[in-house]
């Protein structure tokens, strides 16, 4: 798992698809599995 570590922060984050960034952020007690239905049509 790729995590984005700085000072004490912690952040694991996935690279999936082309084309320019797109930034998914999870809701309050969320986590990265929320974006399982979408995440193939946004690739």
């Amino acid at each position: 798992m790729p995590f984005f570590i700085h000072t004490d922060i912690q952040l694991y984050y996935e690279q999936q698809g082309s084309g320019p960034p797109l930034l998914l952020i999870a809701g309050l007690a969320s986590d990265s599995q929320s974006w399982l239905p979408v995440i193939e049509g946004l690739a």
